[in-house]
């Protein structure tokens, strides 16, 4: 259910760039550690991992002290395939995060970098019980300040070590709810019920989650979702949220508990995704239209493609992308894609590795059999990189005749 949440890469050598950059501002000084932290940042999004790794050199010439430069300097070199190099750095790390605990034991990301460096080390049961003590942590900053806090969580991204993630129970008997059959519009994101006003929106930005269609039996159209009474079910991500329906000036809404990573990873309270029912139609009766593309084209190569891509951001046209400058500020779902001789695919998402049967190519089309999609790509040179924009074509596309956005990839073999 997370796929592209709102708050929330689930990479994890970006956690610490994240979290080392938080407080740097963006005028920092040429030749200041917060300069250098964020040349590296800016390098290692743009998939230039020497340079970054050049640039954290830097921070550490300047900071020798600074634990997020030492754990990023790991990352890196763990990242380059520099495994002996990298598990020495992460030793370093510990040894100055430890000195650092004794000052000061309640900074939540110490624990967080802790719990990395002891998990990349080997020591994986010392690495969860400093991952749920970075939680216990950061749970006692939410309840003091509860945007401050969703702010560190929402800017690091951080993955907990292996054994933490939160698996709800889902084997659930189906009890129907015919209140729930038809089409819901998501209108709004609240922290609490009881924060929503249907006058004014609480969440400014595009909802990832556009609409939903209850169709009778529990299934959920287009969707690997189920329910049944009370509860929507994530089979992917082994998910239980519970819903509410409310009558408010009129209207019919749903509370429905969004588990993103923030739940299931980051261990944190679910927000409310607010639906409005638009109409009560069997939709398992009247069939819901769907936009298909024309996919058989015949194979034209295209050496340009071949390769590996690695996903940097998403935009919704072409035009706005910056190197060195991240649009998305949700997960990037599509990690990668590889392009290989006689139109083949491998693709990288979120939850899902080495698929090599969702897509096939052709001369300036990538091809979905599954979901009958033909989307264009470009590729582009920009500042030294070779990038290529990739069309989107999901359920805003395909069930809404929404235009597609871009996937932004840039060429690293």
């Amino acid at each position: 259910m997370n796929e592209g949440g709102f708050i929330t890469k689930a990479i994890l050598v970006l956690a610490w760039f994240a979290l080392a950059t938080l407080c740097i501002s963006s005028a920092a000084q040429e030749n200041t550690a917060d300069y250098w932290m964020n040349k590296s940042t800016e390098f290692f999004n743009n998939g230039s991992m020497e340079e970054s790794l050049n640039a954290m050199d830097k921070v550490l010439q300047i900071a020798p002290e600074n634990e997020s430069a030492w754990l990023n300097k790991a990352d890196v070199l763990r990242y380059l395939g520099r495994e002996n190099e990298s598990a020495k750095v992460f030793e370093s790390a510990l040894e100055i995060i430890n000195k650092t605990l004794e000052k000061n034991p309640q900074d939540a990301s110490l624990w967080y970098g802790k719990g990395i460096a002891l998990y990349f080390l080997g020591n994986e049961e010392e690495a969860v019980k400093a991952n749920e003590k970075a939680w216990e942590v950061l749970n006692q900053s939410i309840e003091k300040d509860p945007k401050s806090a969703r702010e560190l969580v929402g800017n690091a991204h951080i993955l907990p070590v292996q054994g933490r993630r939160i698996v709800d129970r889902i084997d659930y008997l189906f009890v129907d709810d015919p209140q729930l059959i038809g089409k819901w519009q998501g209108v709004d994101v609240v922290q609490r019920v009881e924060d929503f006003n249907p006058d004014s929106e609480n969440i400014k930005e595009d909802l990832y989650l556009k609409e939903l269609i209850f169709l009778k039996n529990g299934k959920i159209f287009n969707s690997p979702l189920s329910w049944t009474e009370g509860i929507i079910i994530g089979p992917v991500d082994k998910t239980a949220s519970k819903y509410e329906i409310k009558e408010i000036n009129g209207s019919t809404y749903m509370f429905f508990e969004w588990k993103s990573g923030d739940y299931s990873l980051r261990g944190m309270k679910p927000w409310f995704y607010v639906l409005k029912k638009i109409d009560s139609k069997d939709y398992s009766i009247e069939e819901v239209p769907k936009k298909e593309d024309k996919i058989d084209y015949p194979f034209v190569a295209d050496p340009r493609i071949l390769g590996k891509w690695v996903s940097v951001d998403f935009v919704k046209k072409p035009e706005d992308f910056t190197s060195g400058k991240v649009n998305s500020q949700d997960d990037l779902y599509l990690l990668d894609l590889e392009f290989s001789e006689n139109g083949n695919v491998s693709a990288n998402f979120v939850n899902r590795a080495n698929e090599s049967d969702v897509y096939t190519w052709t001369k300036d089309l990538v091809l979905s059999k599954r979901n009958k999609t033909a989307s264009k790509y470009i590729i582009q040179e920009i500042d030294g990189g070779t990038y290529m924009f990739f069309q989107w074509k999901n359920g805003d596309y395909m069930l809404r005749n929404m235009e597609p956005k871009y996937y932004v990839l840039k060429k690293v073999s």
